[in-house]
């Protein structure tokens, strides 16, 4: 799990042909729980942008 934005993230998979990262939203239940909420797909431009990115979000590993 990752923060981004304000808001957590669960990665599901990556593409390294596509660039992207495809992630869910976790949102906090009325028991605090995270929960999954909405999916999320991160697409670079190229691979620079790419190692960028999961840099960004290796960072904010909770």
């Amino acid at each position: 799990k990752f923060e981004y934005e304000d808001k957590i993230y669960q990665v599901l998979s990556f593409d390294i042909e596509k660039l992207s990262l495809q992630c869910v939203e976790m949102i906090r239940d009325e028991y605090e729980n995270l929960v999954n909420s909405a999916y999320r797909e991160f697409i670079a431009k190229d691979k620079e942008q790419f190692k960028r990115m999961l840099d960004i979000f290796m960072n904010e590993i909770r």
